[in-house]
């Protein structure tokens, strides 16, 4: 199973536009199943209830889904030069052996700014290679979304499309 998680807690963010359009293309060029998730989510109790082992009620089936993953794609938003916080908390918050230990990532920054997040996926993949994640080299880095994502038609121009296109294909074959 791929878990695709929009790594933000802003609710009708542009990464939960990006995350839509890698589930189309998902839905396309596998069979796997897919967890989609957006952090947008998560339980209003969760930073007082769901670290240092202990689980609320509505934790329970998120965490058993990130482990029943043998794949993550986050789409990962510019917060302050980096990833958001709430991603890192949310990682914090889940078994690192039994969720991440041994499986495949990919990442894809989305900003307003000229860069896609570099920086940012940087942070997260050095977090993910400490939790012993295989992490695609291919990312894909989203630049001034707000410019070229199309509210009307919910796409993104030719060239980002087929950068999302290739490294899903990659993904799958990873």
């Amino acid at each position: 199973m791929i878990a695709l998680i929009t790594a933000t807690n802003r609710s009708n963010s542009y990464s939960s536009k990006i995350a839509a359009i890698y589930d189309k293309f998902l839905t396309e060029l596998t069979e796997e199943p897919v967890f989609r998730y957006s952090l947008d989510q998560l339980p209003a109790d969760f930073l007082a209830s769901n670290l240092y082992g202990k689980r609320s009620d509505n934790f329970i089936p998120i965490e058993a889904a990130m482990r029943e993953a043998n794949k993550y794609l986050f789409v990962v938003p510019e917060y302050n030069g980096s990833f958001p916080g709430v991603l890192k908390l949310f990682i914090d918050s889940l078994k690192p052996q039994e969720t991440f230990y041994g499986k495949k990532a990919a990442l894809a920054g989305v900003s307003k700014g000229k860069f896609g997040n570099i920086r940012g996926l940087d942070h997260l993949v050095c977090v993910l290679n400490y939790l012993r994640v295989i992490v695609l080299p291919n990312r894909v880095h989203i630049i001034s979304v707000h410019r070229i994502y199309d509210e009307a038609t919910q796409s993104l121009d030719p060239t980002n499309t087929e950068d999302i296109r290739t490294q899903i294909k990659q993904f799958v074959e990873l």
